[in-house]
Order: C-alpha cells, then sequence, then structure tokens
C-alpha cells in the first residue's frame, strides 16, 4: 500500500515520552550515579574524593542548563524544541501487539525483541516502532524535512555519518554520570511516494554505542 503525504508517524511521540519521561529522572539519576561512584571511591580507600562527587556532578548539570539550547537548521536537519504532534496518518492511533505484523512492517529487527511497542494508523498500518529499555530504541516513517528535538546547547550536538548515512547527536554531559546520548540516523530520506525512515536511540553509554546499536538496528531488518 503506498504511502501520502499524510500517513506516517516521526519521532514526535518517541521524543516526547523520552523528554516527560527523562526529564524527571535527569537530576536523580545524575546525583545518584554521582553518588554511586562516591560510594566506589569509600570502598577503594580513597575518601578525599567522596564529598565533591556529587557536588560536582550538580555543578556540571546546572552549568550544562544555564546555556541556550540550539535550536535552528544543522546539517539537513531541523533542531527544534518539540516535534510536531499532529498524527500525519488517518486517525485513531493505535498500538499494536502481533508480532507477526509488526515484523512484516518493514520497522522490524531482531534488536527489538519478541515485545516491542508498536503504533499505526486507524487503516492498520504501522509507522512506529519502540521499545523502552536500556536502551531506548526507535525506527519509524516520516514525511519532510527531518525534525530532531533535542534539549542541549551546540557544544553537545555532533553531526554524524553512521553507515553511509547522515544522523545527529545529542551528546551526554560530561562529568554527570548516567546522562544520556541520543543519536538519530536518517536511515531513508522520502521520495513523494515513499516515506522516509529514521532510526534513534538513547543510551547511557558513549556516542559509538549508541552509533553501533542504530546500525545493528538498520543491518537486522528482515
Amino acid at each position: 500500500m503506498a504511502y501520502s503525504s499524510q500517513d506516517g508517524v516521526g519521532l514526535a511521540r518517541y521524543r516526547t515520552h523520552l523528554r516527560h519521561r527523562g526529564a524527571a529522572l535527569l537530576v536523580a539519576c545524575a546525583l545518584a550515579g554521582a553518588a554511586f561512584a562516591a560510594y566506589k571511591l569509600v570502598g577503594s580507600g580513597d575518601a578525599t574524593a567522596q564529598p565533591d562527587a556529587v557536588g560536582q556532578a550538580k555543578q556540571a548539570l546546572d552549568a550544562d542548563r544555564a546555556k541556550p539550547p540550539f535550536r535552528g537548521e544543522l546539517g539537513g536537519f531541523t533542531v527544534v524544541e518539540h516535534t510536531a504532534t499532529q498524527r500525519l496518518c488517518p486517525p485513531p492511533y493505535q498500538p499494536v501487539y502481533d508480532l507477526d505484523k509488526i515484523k512484516a512492517s518493514g520497522l522490524y529487527s531482531p534488536l527489538f525483541g519478541t515485545s516491542p511497542q508498536a503504533g499505526a494508523c486507524a487503516d492498520g498500518r504501522i509507522t512506529g516502532l519502540y521499545s523502552f529499555g536500556q536502551p531506548v530504541l526507535y525506527r519509524g516513517y516520516f514525511f519532510g524535512k527531518p525534525q530532531v528535538a533535542l534539549n542541549a546547547p551546540a557544544e553537545r550536538i555532533r553531526l554524524l555519518t553512521v553507515a553511509g548515512r547522515p544522523a545527529i547527536a545529542e551528546l551526554a554531559i560530561p562529568g554527570v554520570p548516567t546522562s544520556t546520548t541520543q543519536v538519530t540516523v536518517i536511515e531513508r530520506l522520502p521520495d513523494g511516494t515513499v516515506p522516509g525512515m529514521e532510526v534513534g536511540v538513547v543510551t547511557v553509554s558513549d556516542s559509538e554505542r549508541a552509533i553501533a546499536l542504530a546500525e545493528e538496528i538498520m543491518m537486522g531488518s528482515p
């Protein structure tokens, strides 16, 4: 079945979920990570660094938040606060749980496992596939110019090439344990009749790990 410019769902739901879920946990996770690092230092006998570990992580987080987030054009991407929330397919948007249908959607990769979350248009076409674990994974269709919702100053945003495809990354905050890295790859651009396809990975690891996972998703399609 052909797609039109009114079909498909991009990263809006994925990033909205991440922002609501992640914003509430970022400070707690960062400070908890620093506290755990401090605990390890005490256990190793290095007590001198322990009192400063949590404070240093908080200072790094506060310093990053004080910088204005980047907005605008970067490479082939438009960096925005929130991607468009309209659903570009016939409502109502509905979940899909049938693994056979998910595997037949053209989005599935074994990396998503046996119980991924999928969303479809009212006519049953699956437009987005998600896995909300650690790491967080996404693969979905889109139309139009790629938009990416990032919340980082320019110094933490990088243009990348992943498996020969354009990508953009929001790097983790230096000095903040458990700060996440987000990598978005444009696997395929839309051509007017065929939707584009994009892959997203969010991980506590560095960008190399996120890139490797994105490559595995793209290579592991049935």
